[in-house]
């Protein structure tokens, strides 16, 4: 499992005081398990607020694209378990993006131990404080 240090200041603006975290989730294969790492990264209250806003908005976009998507198929063929899995079929389509919609790809997981940042500011902050042999 990976372990990371991480600056004071805010991962996405580089503010100069990080107030809360976001969580950032990556799973992969591990021969015959599936691993989840998952790590804390700080950001600044204005970030937070405006990933959140847009994490309500994707939700929100999958409820009614799978709506706009379901309803006509169970009106024209009378079947709700097709119409469903139309609904969740189209709306997984529409928020394959959410993620970078949400986040603004901020930060990502490359591999299974290292992150990359957007900010390049913020990443040289983080490489000098996570390099091999750092306390």
């Amino acid at each position: 499992m990976p372990s990371f240090v991480f600056p004071t200041t805010c991962a996405k603006c580089c503010s100069a005081r990080a107030g809360t975290v976001w969580e950032k989730k990556h799973s992969y294969q591990s021969g015959n398990f599936n691993v989840t790492v998952s790590v804390k990264v700080p950001v600044c209250g204005e970030c937070y607020k405006s990933m959140y806003r847009r994490l309500i908005l994707a939700q929100v976009l999958f409820v009614v694209v799978a709506l706009a998507v379901g309803v006509p198929v169970w009106f024209a063929y009378g079947n709700w378990v097709g119409a469903t899995i139309a609904g969740v079929l189209g709306a997984g389509l529409a928020v394959l993006g959410a993620e970078w919609f949400v986040e603004g790809n901020f930060v990502r997981f490359v591999g299974a131990s290292a992150l990359k940042f957007s900010n390049k500011q913020y990443q040289d902050d983080f490489d000098k404080l996570n390099q091999p042999g750092t306390p």
